[in-house]
């Protein structure tokens, strides 16, 4: 019956310990990645210690595509992708409201004509 206590608090202490790591990573990943839509281009930045900047401007803008799960949609988050011309492409990590964020993509996008 010992064994079985010690095993059970080891198991029950890794899962805390795992939990709690997990939670700490996300918190850190959430609070260094950041997203805006511009008058001119939609940018992705993401890191802690260096700069990964990830940007499409928006007369590239070819199409996108969300992902959402059945809890994605009840509590409104998913991923987004959008894609640019030739091989650019931005894959967002989950985030809340993507349909909105792309919405407003849409709308700030000029609209034909050249400068």
């Amino acid at each position: 019956m010992s064994h079985f206590r010690a095993w059970l608090a080891l198991i029950v202490l890794g899962v805390v310990i795992f939990g709690i790591v997990f939670f700490i990573s996300e918190q850190i990943r959430m609070r260094t990645t950041e997203f805006a839509v511009t008058d001119r281009r939609v940018v992705l930045k993401r890191d802690l210690f260096s700069a990964d900047v990830q940007e499409i401007t928006l007369d590239s803008i070819e199409g996108s595509s969300i992902r959402q799960g059945l809890f994605g949609r009840i509590f409104g988050f998913g991923h987004l992708s959008i894609n640019g011309r030739g091989e650019t492409h931005i894959a967002f990590p989950v985030m809340a409201h993507p349909a909105t964020f792309r919405a407003h993509a849409e709308r700030t996008k000029p609209s034909g004509g050249s400068a």
